[in-house]
């Protein structure tokens, strides 16, 4: 059975609906909007949330495997939400068996701008990367 996969904004959510008969297949709650569809990837659906976690799901039943929220639990009001300082918005991308991801706002606010990667299957972080700037550690060129 094919599905089609569909991100609702404003409620937090990821559907999954039967792409011959339209029908819900089943629906995942995140704890922040979720602005881009999922990443397909080896029966997993890898997606970020403005909730400040990267999320990974079974693609056949949309059970949770893993949930990662790579920094503190810092909320601020965006759109009239709670919403993470670091949000992890658009789609997961999939690179040579890792999953990249950035969470933050804006390379000169909150400490930067923070890149992962992660093993898809486990949501282990392999590699991280703060990035600020453009401006060294320091705060000069």
């Amino acid at each position: 059975m094919d599905s089609h996969l569909h991100a609702a904004v404003h409620r937090h959510q990821v559907l999954a609906f039967d792409a011959d008969a339209g029908t819900p297949l089943w629906t995942f709650t995140a704890g922040g909007r979720v602005d881009s569809p999922p990443t397909y990837y080896q029966g997993l659906l890898l997606f970020g949330s403005r909730d400040g976690s990267a999320y990974c799901l079974r693609a056949a039943d949309g059970a949770l495997v893993w949930r990662f929220a790579p920094l503190e639990r810092r909320l601020i009001c965006a759109y009239e939400q709670p919403e993470s300082a670091w949000p992890i918005h658009g789609s997961i991308l999939i690179r040579e068996g890792l999953a990249y991801f950035v969470a933050g706002r804006n390379s000169f606010t909150d400490g930067g701008i923070f890149l992962y990667a992660l093993d898809p299957r486990s949501g282990e972080v392999v590699h991280r990367k703060r990035m600020v700037g453009p401006y060294g550690e320091d705060g000069f060129p």
